[in-house]
Order: structure tokens, then sequence, then C-alpha cells
């Protein structure tokens, strides 16, 4: 073997260059010059590693050759070469791997790789490690880079923390230590410890992503917090930034406390027949005369709220049952207003009978209800059910098509139709009596949150807000998406509501955009909240928006008036609510249910559905009526028929109803 001279500084693997003695094609024919013996000890080693499955006689085999390196120069590149293989993006990508030996795929279960009497089939393992001593450093470098190439991040891994042990122990010359010498020479080569890393000194805190690393800190108290700043300046950052996190949430907590403690002065304890007509402000609209005011009464068939003009006569006194207080005057400083006569009304603030329709604990139920017969009922099982509410039992037919979770449903008893959407971007439509999916509606390109449908005489349009930040206008009776509508969100739209040609929707990002279907313009964006915006609700005045961080907050449907009219605020998110006769009706993840005033932001009455709180995800209101759809099931109020007395005064109803309320003050915990 002739050795070939590079230049000096040149690594030490490539330092020499191995060729037959005997000049043969290719090394290892001859068998007796050190370039053939070279080749063929490395074609078994080889061999044997892609064939054995058993980490731990590779380990034992690597483990000795790399024991054997005496040399500092060739320890110190092997150690450099298996710290840039031991890279934490190398290794974390390995470990997120599915489990399994890549050197034991391509073997023959068949074959075993250790013989009856306990050797290594394929390889001489004590004539390879005294073959491997004898050698120079050179080829030990060049053997050792060709072997460890085969070798999985575990055993990379091992091998780099037995490197740094012979390296820390080969400069100083010594086994012995002290507390300041490097924690490496207190390892004894080749020992388990050695191996796997377990004793040495490792800041795995500064390894961990950030949110990581502050949770685990999160866990100590302040003094010793204050103690890790002094470990590092990364300790020192994650040490402030736990502990700000934890004034926070200190902070957060007295809020809450100090907010129930409000929220209990301030339940006021109402007659459960109060009614009054008060002059509420509302901003000015260009097809409204100055003459003409409107008063929302009870309808004697359907007891709904109808607008009746009623003529302001300048010259004869105002009824005396008229409040005339005027709620919303700082809001509407800059806007011109006239003024509505409304009625209000303690609604859902008398006696009830509660009915359990269905226990099942379902976090990701979602429910369509008309107040027919019927209930509709999604879930993550991809199944469209059908539950009677009269024997409170599921009947048929049960609907199946979609492959995705669902999220938003919608039942219309009067056209026979159930409409699902979900995780799969599809649109389905339902026909109530055989099950069948009469239509299905694409054009999203992410999970559909949510889904609003407004019936007109022109046709039925269907509104739809997915997590590809879009809001898409469909003809329900078509199938066919509005084209020229190009509905758009900066995050995932949670929340959609359609009157008319108005549409307004919802984001992540906090956002309320208020849209006009016929010019498929934006007309309003309001810019509020903190957090995801999950609720809506708007009627002919007024706008309700309730966000993730329990902040309901009521608005002017008028693109006149931007400021905001009321906040009510909760311990948690709100997803549901409504406004009828002026009260604001909210459905918490707390549990509770809650009635405000919206001309005062009083909290008039706290309703506990259940025993155990469980958190609200969809309220249904109808008249009297109120279906709460929880987590852990789906219940139903029945208040009782209350003949209204607007002669109660708003002094008077203190003394009235307390035994009634007294309750529900009490469960405001």
């Amino acid at each position: 073997m002739k050795p070939v001279e590079r230049r000096p500084g040149e690594d030490l693997v490539l330092s020499r260059e191995l060729t037959c003695e005997k000049k043969e094609l290719y090394p290892g024919t001859c068998g007796s010059c050190q370039g053939c013996v070279y080749a063929a000890q490395l074609s078994a080693s080889t061999r044997w590693l892609r064939q054995t499955g058993d980490v731990s006689e590779r380990m034992r085999y690597l483990a000795g050759l790399l024991s054997r390196c005496t040399g500092t120069r060739v320890l110190e590149s092997i150690q450099r070469a298996l710290r840039g293989l031991n890279s934490w993006k190398v290794f974390t990508y390995a470990r997120s791997q599915k489990p399994g030996s890549p050197q034991g795929a391509d073997r023959d279960p068949r074959r075993p790789d250790r013989a009856t009497d306990g050797h290594v089939v394929g390889v001489d393992v004590v004539g390879t490690w005294d073959w491997f001593s004898k050698s120079p450093d050179w080829v030990k470098s060049r053997f050792m880079f060709s072997v460890v190439k085969l070798c999985d991040p575990e055993v990379l891994r091992m091998l780099g923390n037995l490197a740094d042990v012979l390296v820390a122990q080969h400069r100083r010359g010594s086994l012995q230590c002290n507390d300041s010498e490097d924690p490496a020479l207190m390892v004894e080569p080749g020992s388990s410890a050695s191996m796997s890393g377990v004793s040495q000194y490792k800041d795995l805190i500064c390894c961990l992503p950030v949110h990581l690393s502050k949770k685990i800190l999160g866990l100590l108290d302040k003094d010793t917090l204050r103690c890790c700043r002094d470990v590092s300046l990364h300790w020192r950052y994650l040490a402030d930034s736990t502990m700000k996190d934890i004034d926070a949430k200190i902070r957060q907590i007295i809020k809450f406390q100090n907010f129930m403690r409000k929220q209990r002065n301030r339940i006021r304890v109402s007659s459960i027949t109060y009614a009054k007509v008060v002059e509420v402000l509302v901003p000015v609209r260009d097809d409204e005369r100055g003459d003409e005011v409107l008063v929302p009464v009870e309808d004697d068939e359907g007891g709904d709220e109808v607008p009746v003009p009623v003529e302001d006569d300048e010259g004869e006194d105002d009824d005396s049952t008229v409040v005339k207080d005027k709620p919303f005057e700082a809001a509407y400083a800059n806007v011109r207003t006239t003024t509505v006569r409304m009625e209000e009304r303690n609604v859902y603030c008398g006696i009830y009978t509660l009915t359990e329709l269905l226990e099942k604990e379902d976090p990701h139920r979602v429910v369509g209800y008309a107040w027919g017969q019927l209930m509709a009922m999604g879930s993550k099982d991809r199944i469209v059910r059908l539950f009677h509410v009269g024997s409170k039992e599921e009947v048929t037919p049960v609907m199946k098509g979609h492959i995705g979770s669902i999220r938003a449903l919608l039942l219309c008893e009067d056209r026979d139709l159930v409409i699902s959407a979900g995780r799969d971007s599809t649109i389905r439509c339902w026909n109530l009596g055989t099950g069948a999916c009469v239509m299905q509606m694409n054009g999203h390109t992410g999970t559909i949150n949510c889904l609003d449908v407004h019936v007109g005489d022109d046709g039925d349009t269907l509104v739809s807000g997915a997590k590809d930040c879009t809001v898409k206008v469909w003809n329900l009776r078509t199938g066919k998406c509005f084209e020229d509508v190009h509905f758009k969100h900066p995050d995932a739209v949670r929340c959609v509501k359609i009157s008319g040609t108005t549409v307004y929707s919802s984001c992540d990002k906090g956002l309320v955009k208020m849209w006009d279907i016929e010019k498929a313009s934006l007309l309003r964006v309001i810019d509020a909240h903190q957090s995801s915006v999950k609720g809506l609700f708007f009627d002919q005045w007024h706008l309700l928006s309730a966000d993730s961080d329990g902040q309901v907050m009521a608005w002017s449907t008028s693109c006149d008036a931007k400021e905001r009219l009321m906040t009510f605020s909760h311990p948690t998110e709100v997803r549901s609510l409504t406004l009828t006769y002026l009260r604001v009706v909210t459905g918490c993840m707390d549990g509770k249910i809650r009635i405000f005033n919206l001309l005062t932001g009083d909290c008039l009455r706290v309703l506990r559905p259940a025993a155990r709180l469980s958190p609200i995800l969809s309220l249904h209101f109808h008249g009297n009526s109120v279906l709460v759809n929880t987590e852990s099931s789906v219940l139903l109020y029945e208040f009782d028929e209350v003949r209204w007395d607007n002669a109660v005064s708003e002094a008077g109803q203190r003394s009235v109803a307390e035994k009634n309320t007294d309750t529900d003050r009490r469960g405001d915990t």
C-alpha cells in the first residue's frame, strides 16, 4: 500500500489514499496488503450493520471501535463529524418519524443475525477490533466515517456522547477531576452513562420551544424564578416573561372576582310583569319621515314584534306610561337622530318549566331547530340525526354523506329541508322525509363554520362562512353561488347572519363586517373586539356582537353611528345571544344564561340550566320558549304566560318576585 500525501491542513480522513500494493483492479482482491484488508473489513461491517436489527449489538460494536481511537486528533475529528450529524433539526426530524429500524428494513426475517454460539454472524468483532487497534489514525478515522453513515440517530447520539467523554479525558490525561472540571470527565468511557448522555449537564430548557419552556418554569414560585434569571441570558428572558404572565393571570383572576361581585350587586330583582313603552334614540335614515316614528308591539297571533307607525302630536300631552329618558345620547352625539317608541319587557324573568330532552356528553354537538316537532343534530360522527321533541326519541331518517365533522346545521321544516355543512367544505341539503341528499353546494376551500338562511318571496338566500376567510351567498333553489359577491375576512369566519340583502359576518381577528348583497359591497367594519367574535344578532335598529373574552357589545345598525352603545361583560366566551323587547339574552360558556337591560346595562336575571354547569354551545329562542344546547345535554325552557302590566313603575320592581330570583342571585357565583 502506498500512501499519498495531502496538503497540510486538510481533514484527517482525507490525508491518505488506499491503493493495492499488487496493483489489482479492485481493493480486497489480493487479501494480503493493508488496502485490501481495509476493504474486506469495511465490506463485512457494512453488510452486517445493514442487516442487523439489534441496536445494542450495533452500539457495542461501534463503541468498541471508538474506544480504540487513542489519538486526540482522530477523536476530535470524529467528534466534530458526530456533532454535525446530531444537530437539533436532524435529530428532531428523525424522532418525528414512525418507529422502526431502518437498518433492519431490508433484512430477511428468516436469516438470524446471531449464531448459536453468541457471536455476531457476518463480522468477527474481536478480530475487527484487533485490526482496528493496530491501524494508523488516518485509517481509523476513515473507517469510522464509513460505518457511522449507516447508523440511526439514536446510535449517533450515543456515539457522540461517548466521543465527548473520550476527548475530554484525552485532553486532561486523567480520569480524576473536581467540581470545576468538565462533567464529561466524571463518566467512564464505554459505560451506559457515557452512551446515553444522562450524566451530562444539558440545558433542555433552551432546546424546547419558548411556550413549552415557559409552561415548565410556570410551575415554580417567584423566588425560584428569580434565581433562574442568573443561569443565562436566555433563562433571564424566560423567567422575566413567565413572571409577567403569572402577574397578568393574577390580575385577570382579581378582575374576574371584582366582576362577579359587581354583577351580584347589579342584579335587579325585577318584576316579572314589568312592561313599559320608552323613547329610544336611533339615527335618522334617508327614507324616514320626520313626523312618523315606529313602535314594536306584540302581534295578537304570533307574539312577535311588529313595527307600527305612531304619530307624535306635539300639541297633546304624552302618555303617562311613556318613559321620557333617552338612552344612548352620548353615543349619538355627532349623529342626526330621531325618537322611536319601543316597548320593553322583562322577558324570561318569570316562572318556567325545565325539560331535559337529551342527556349526552358531546362538546361538538350542533343543533338545528325551527320550533316544530323535530330537532336536527350533528357532530363529529359526520351524521345528521333527527330527534322528536315530544317523545324525546331519535327518529328516522338518518342522513349520511359528509366525510368530515358537521359544524353548522339549519332545519327548515316548512320546506322539508335540513341544511348541513362542516369540515369537508361542502354544504348539503337533505330531504326531511326521505333523508336523501337533494343538493350539494361546493365552493369553499376550508371548514365551513356557520350558516344562515333568509326566506323571501323572491327566493331563499343562504349565506355561509368558512375557515378559508370567505363569506359566500347562495341561491337555495338553484344551488348556485352569487359569482359577483366576494366577501372576505383576514381570518377564519366564525358567524354569519342575513336579513334581506344585508349580511353581517365576523372572524377570528375580532372584526365584524356589514355587507350589501345587491351592490356586492362592504358597508361597514367594526374593529372593537380583542378576540374572536363567535356570536351575532341584529334587528332593525341594533346589532349585538359577542367575543371569546366574554364581551357583548351593542351597536347601531346605521353606518353613520360608529360609537358603541353598551357593553355587557361575561366571565368567559359567549357564542349565542338575542335581543327582544330591549332585553339582551346571552348564553355563556360558564353554563349560565343572563338577561340584561339594553338601555341601562343592568343584569336582570341569571339562569342556571342544570345543577351541574355545562358550557352553553347555542340558544334557540321562540316566544316563551328557549332551547339550550350544552356540552352535556339539550334542555327546553318553557316560561309561563305573563300578563304584562304597564302600570308597574321602574322604582317599584324590587318588591315583586323576589322569591323567583333569589336562587338566581345565589347562582351567579
